[in-house]
């Protein structure tokens, strides 16, 4: 016969190890995140995939790299675009998930906060999502596609979640900028 006390004990390892085969089937297939830099090495091949990416939270996701990329004479910056899964279901290129705004709205409150500390620096995270790559050259040599204000992002990212958030003192980016409206913005 079982103890009472010892029933407890058995019950609590069950469960913690039905919780831990949950975590594993939930999180287990999680993806290793490549940077913005490796992104771009290989830009075309990511196209339409799954993929985390790691990179500094400023105009969208980038990274300074060593290697440009440059498409028939035009150079690209080494940014992606972001934008949440319902802009991508009204662009007609629906994803098979949704994006968790708690987590991406988390990191625009500490990007707001960092920005009326009046701080210069980078916030590096990992964004998980769908990696949409349009750009391709036409017939008549010219470059095609774009995505962002003006067409000016190579790629863009479909985001998921938001993870491993961290900000790192480097004097790079001044986020005070993301705050400003143009004087002809605001109200008088």
């Amino acid at each position: 016969m079982i103890k009472r006390s010892e029933m407890h004990v058995i019950l609590g390892r069950l469960g913690v190890g039905v919780l831990m085969c949950a975590c594993t089937i939930s999180f287990g297939s999680e993806l290793a995140p490549i940077t913005v830099c490796q992104l771009f090495n290989d830009l075309q091949s990511y196209g339409g995939k799954r993929l985390a990416v790691r990179g500094i939270y400023w105009n969208g996701l980038r990274q300074a790299c060593s290697r440009r990329l440059v498409v028939v004479g035009r150079e690209w910056p080494t940014a992606l675009n972001l934008v949440d899964s319902e802009f991508a279901a009204a662009d007609n290129e629906p994803v098979s998930f949704v994006t968790d705004r708690r987590s991406w709205d988390a990191l625009d409150r500490l990007m707001i906060r960092e920005a009326r500390a009046g701080k210069r620096e980078e916030i590096w995270v990992t964004m998980i999502g769908k990696l949409r790559t349009p750009v391709y050259v036409r017939a008549d040599r010219a470059v095609s596609g774009g995505y962002g204000h003006l067409g000016a992002f190579p790629a863009e990212l479909v985001v998921e979640r938001v993870t491993d958030i961290a900000v790192k003192a480097n004097a790079t980016y001044d986020y005070r900028e993301l705050l400003r409206r143009p004087q002809k913005d605001r109200k008088r």
